[in-house]
């Protein structure tokens, strides 16, 4: 049987149709709820995280605008799912939390989590680094053409090193914050100790 070598087309292709099935998958989940796409997602992030969040990074984490954000999240304390709190003295600027019924959401909405995490986790380590060094490039790549593209990815953190050990094959990589080595499948897209490069 000839080997099939993937072009950057089919490649490009593949990723659109798997973040249509994703995105179909997010809907279905959210409606079952009676919340939004974004709403679910916010809900996911807020429960990932420790502490509260504000209104213009989750406008920056999701690409929309903050009165968007601002919007979602008014339907979102009607229903008991998060709580509001002014900072201080500036009217505008809100930290966000979630409630014990938001997280109730986000355990009854795990599906999808969970069926992703079936799949991967029957692949091999060499097949998980390659395919998260792989998606790390292509964020990276889209960061680098969009400015106001905003995530909290280790590759982009002040914290981040390579590790030159003399031992470091298995863990390439190094966090300043943490003080330790890192291999390529416990970088993080999403880190609660992330500080901008920018």
């Amino acid at each position: 049987m000839k080997h099939v070598i993937a072009d950057s087309a089919g490649v490009g292709d593949a990723l659109l149709r798997f973040s249509q099935i994703v995105g179909g998958a997010v809907n279905a989940l959210a409606g079952s709820r009676g919340l939004s796409a974004l709403q679910l997602q916010i809900l996911w992030l807020l429960d990932r995280r420790d502490g509260t969040e504000t209104v213009g990074n989750l406008a920056r984490r999701f690409l929309i605008s903050a009165p968007t954000v601002s919007d979602s999240l008014r339907v979102m304390a009607e229903k008991g799912l998060i709580t509001k709190s002014r900072q201080g003295r500036d009217s505008r600027a809100v930290d966000v939390a979630i409630t014990a019924l938001g997280r109730e959401a986000v355990a009854a909405t795990a599906e999808l989590h969970e069926r992703l995490n079936r799949i991967i986790s029957a692949w091999d380590e060499n097949r998980r680094t390659e395919i998260q060094t792989a998606l790390f490039a292509l964020i990276r790549g889209l960061q680098s053409d969009s400015p106001s593209f905003h995530d909290r990815m280790c590759v982009t953190c002040r914290h981040f090193a390579i590790n030159c050990d003399i031992d470091s094959a298995s863990a390439p990589y190094y966090c300043r914050s943490l003080s330790t080595p890192l291999r390529a499948t416990e970088l993080r897209f999403d880190c609660s100790l992330y500080d901008s490069c920018a």
